[in-house]
Formats: structure tokens, C-alpha cells, sequence
């Protein structure tokens, strides 16, 4: 049975909170904000919601977790099997959310059975592979008895969820940072993806709530697109195979400044650059990137005497 808790004083001294003049006098409830509206019968749109929200999550339980090139790649499974869903690459400066607690902690502590979400921007490019290998931005791990809800949606000037769900009452103890772990003010948070750990909520339309931590997530500058004439030309003159781009191979490896070789025995390019190397076969859908195996979407091939390759490529090339 969820409970509820009536409120006749100030309603900080219920929720542990030092600004909470909104809230009191208001019946709080430990359901989701989402549940609140659920009973209420309260209809959702989601296609603004889609518009609006930039960022996407995925999420799995720590099955295995390997050191590889600089990154902490954790192996993913859905809790119920031991079949790989999926696999984020981790940098080591990478922000960990313990929902439990809400609050940061060292990735070095992430241990195998925890559950795991990770949030990476909409578009953001990926490799068409399967499961699915993801680069989030900042991760969330939690455990099955958690007793705090995340709410991540996009957030407009009164702070209340696209979907109208949820309005945030900032207090004196909510806990404001971006996506890198530093303190943000409340300002900012307006119209902006936001990741939201709170417990109890007002049973009201949008549900209310002083939330424990928000995450502000947002592109940073040296994240915001440059436009490349010179790749742009090279992608422009690939063409289309089976519904995938193809590009020259040797030509986009020459523009990051990759060296090349070719081994005509077995029709296979290999590029360097400092710790990155790639191997990849003519007709092979699988092709080597460092110490693991990917998989193109279509096989390489060879046109006019280039080695073609699925724009898909320009992912890692990129690192």
C-alpha cells in the first residue's frame, strides 16, 4: 500500500527540505508522479514530449565490466537472462548518479547486478550494430529497492515536465549540477533536459515536488556541430547501397589523418593513428576496431577502384 501523508505545518518538516512553502498543507503521496496522473485518468501527448526532449537513456544490469582502450566498457543484460543487451564505452571523468542516495560516487564502484541507465543526446551518431554500443554522457545506477523515482524530461520556465507531470519547487537542500558534476544555479535549469531524483510528490495535477538532485543536461560548447566542407564533399560522393551510405574509405582516413595499408591477398585496409587501428575485408560485414569486432550495416566493396565503406564508420574515426 502506498502511503500518504497529510501535511498541517510547513511542509519542510516533513520532507527535510528548508523551502517548501509551496507544498504544505497539500497531501503528499510516494507514488510517481507519473502514477499521480495515471489515477487521475489524465491522457498523455507524447509527440511534444518527443519534439522537445533532447536527450534519449538505456538502460540494463551490470554483467561484466572490462578496462579497454582508455574507457570502462560495461557489458549489459536485462536482469532476467544472460543475453548481452547492450554496452556503454565510459570515460574516466564520466558523472555517476547514485539514485539510491542521490549522489555522486566513483565509477570505480559500479558493481556487477546493479541496475544501470545511461543518458546520450538524440543525435548523437551510433553505430547500427546489435546490442547496441552507446557512449553515454553521465550514467545512473540504483539498486531493485531504491525508494527514490527519476523523472528526465524537458522542463519549461515554471519548471514543470513537458508532459505536465511533475513542477520542480527548488529548495535550499536540492542538489543543482550539470552533466560534469558542477553546481549549476536555478536558472539555468529552465527550458532544458533535465534528470530528476526526488521521492515524495503532492497528489495534484502536475504532481509537485522538492526534488533531492537535478542534472542538467545540455550540449556543451565544444559539443555544438562545426560544419566540415571537406568531409562533407567526401560523404557527398559515396552513393547508396541497400538503403546505407557509402563512402571512400582511403579518402575519409586520409582526412583524420589516419595512415593506410593494403594487403590485395586478402583484400583487407588497415588504418593506424597513435592507439586506434582498423581492419576492414571487402565483403566482410564484420571488421576489426582495435581489440574488438564491429559490424557494418552492409559489406564493404570495391568501385572504380576504391574501397567503399558505410558512413557508419565516421563514428570512430571521429575519436
Amino acid at each position: 500500500m502506498k502511503k500518504m501523508i497529510k501535511v498541517f505545518t510547513v511542509g519542510s518538516l516533513v520532507l527535510g527540505m528548508t523551502s517548501n512553502i509551496a507544498m504544505a498543507g497539500s497531501v503528499l503521496t510516494s507514488d510517481s508522479a507519473e502514477q499521480v496522473n495515471a489515477k487521475a485518468g489524465v491522457i498523455q501527448d507524447d509527440s511534444l514530449k518527443e519534439e522537445k526532449i533532447s536527450y534519449m537513456s538505456f538502460e540494463g544490469y551490470v554483467k561484466e565490466i572490462e578496462s579497454n582502450n582508455g574507457y570502462t566498457s560495461v557489458i549489459m543484460t536485462d536482469g532476467k537472462s544472460d543475453e548481452v543487451i547492450g554496452q556503454f564505452n565510459l570515460k574516466g571523468d564520466i558523472l555517476v548518479v547514485n539514485q539510491d542516495t542521490a549522489t555522486i560516487q566513483a565509477l570505480d564502484k559500479i558493481e556487477k547486478g546493479q541496475k544501470i541507465r545511461g543518458f546520450y543526446r538524440k543525435d548523437m551518431p551510433m553505430i547500427l550494430i546489435y546490442p547496441p554500443v552507446i557512449n553515454p554522457e553521465f550514467i545512473m545506477i540504483s539498486s531493485e529497492d531504491t525508494k527514490n523515482f527519476v523523472k528526465h524530461s524537458y522542463f519549461d520556465e515554471s519548471l514543470t515536465s513537458i508532459d505536465n507531470n511533475l513542477k520542480l519547487n527548488i529548495s535550499d537542500s536540492s542538489v543543482l549540477i550539470d552533466k560534469h558534476g558542477k553546481s549549476v544555479d536555478i536558472e539555468k535549469l529552465k527550458n532544458k533536459d533535465l534528470v530528476v531524483v526526488y521521492d515524495v510528490s503532492t497528489k495534484s495535477i502536475p504532481a509537485q515536488t522538492n526534488p533531492k538532485q537535478v542534472i542538467m543536461l545540455e550540449k556543451d560548447a565544444d559539443e555544438m556541430p562545426v560544419k566540415d566542407e571537406a568531409l562533407e564533399k567526401i560523404i557527398d560522393s559515396g552513393y547508396m547501397a541497400n538503403g546505407v551510405n557509402m563512402i571512400p574509405l582511403k579518402q575519409v582516413a586520409d582526412h583524420f589523418g589516419y595512415e593506410t595499408s593494403w594487403d590485395n591477398s586478402t583484400k583487407t585496409a588497415t588504418l593506424r593513428k597513435e592507439n586506434s587501428s582498423f581492419t576492414v575485408t571487402i565483403g566482410q560485414q564484420m571488421y576489426g576496431y582495435n581489440k574488438s569486432l564491429q559490424k557494418f550495416e552492409v559489406s564493404p566493396e570495391i568501385k572504380d577502384a576504391r574501397t567503399y565503406v558505410p558512413e557508419s564508420i565516421l563514428e570512430l574515426l571521429q575519436k
